[in-house]
């Protein structure tokens, strides 16, 4: 399980489809992580944080961890 990590504020200012302003506005319902609570996985085999790493940095992270598991 590959857990993509990032918090709510920074989703909401990548969200091209500007969904996160819809659910703020009330126009757009269940969305997960506005009003629908996000449940964090407990036991993720590679967490990347897309906040503090780069999308290379993420991708390596899971090759690496395909390779080491000899699924590459």
């Amino acid at each position: 399980e590959v857990y993509v990590k990032c918090p709510i504020g920074v989703c909401a200012q990548r969200d091209a489809k500007h969904l996160y302003s819809k659910a703020k506005e009330g126009k757009l319902k269940e969305l997960t992580g506005a009003d629908l609570p996000y449940e964090e996985p407990l036991h993720p085999e590679v967490i990347c944080e897309t906040d503090k790493e780069s999308l290379e940095s993420c991708c390596e992270k899971i090759l690496g961890f395909l390779r080491q598991k000899n699924l590459l």
